[in-house]
């Protein structure tokens, strides 16, 4: 299936460059379409027929996301996203603050670009939802303007409305309907990478609407396994 890429279009930043230069390198070795942010925000027409034929990549500089926000609000269905942020530090490459790419900067988006042409290795299969039942008793508390649920029992929060549920070894972890209100339509969530080593409060991924980002918080510390 052919590719097209949204990329950021942070030019003020180095890894919004680097997401440009991303986006330039597979329209050149892989034939992806770029998809300009700016015309697909003020003309969505114009890219109709392009999206619809091909998978979305968004590639995103920093940890605005910019290129998640305004595919979000645009409802675009989104295959993969990449964080040039996130890879450089996965990679351990120190691309420095000049907003020219770098030889550096260019061997970090060289390994992205052979990352997204290797095939995809199958992911071992998730534990089935029976394994971490759904609650269905509820204490229903209002504050302010939400009126929400909280299960009474198998769920355990702590002090930044993520909860855990633990079944023998392994754990679950989530957000209270209470963030899920108050930040209205998620529209993105970014996991850990799997096989993180977590400790109480690290961070275990982030969330963000049209309206506000956060970190979710591990409520015990642990190993990410899988995600659901």
């Amino acid at each position: 299936m052919k590719r097209a890429v949204l990329p950021c279009n942070g030019l003020d930043k180095q890894y919004g460059v680097l997401a440009r230069e991303l986006a330039l390198s597979l329209a050149e070795t892989q034939s992806a379409q770029i998809i300009c942010p700016v015309l697909l925000n003020n003309s969505p027409a114009r890219y109709e027929k392009a999206l619809a034929e091909a998978s979305l990549l968004v590639v995103d500089g920093c940890g605005t996301r910019c290129a998640s926000k305004l595919a979000g609000s645009l409802g675009l269905k989104v295959d993969d996203r990449v964080l040039i942020a996130d890879q450089a530090k996965a990679t351990g490459l120190e691309v420095g603050d000049s907003l020219r790419p770098g030889p550096v900067g260019m061997q970090l988006v060289e390994l992205v670009a052979k990352d997204l042409a290797a095939p995809k290795i199958a992911q071992a299969p998730e534990p089935a939802s029976g394994d971490f039942p759904p609650p269905t008793d509820f204490i229903t508390v209002t504050y302010d303007k939400f009126v929400f649920k909280i299960p009474s029992e198998g769920f355990l929060f702590n002090e930044n409305d993520c909860w855990i549920q633990v079944i023998g070894s392994r754990a679950r972890v989530g957000v209270s309907d209470f963030v899920q209100q108050n930040m209205t339509d998620i529209t993105y969530f970014e996991p850990a990478e799997v096989g993180k080593e977590v400790e109480q409060f690290d961070e275990v991924g982030s969330l963000e609407s049209g309206k506000s980002m956060m970190d979710a918080l591990s409520p015990a510390s642990g190993r990410t396994r899988f995600h659901i």
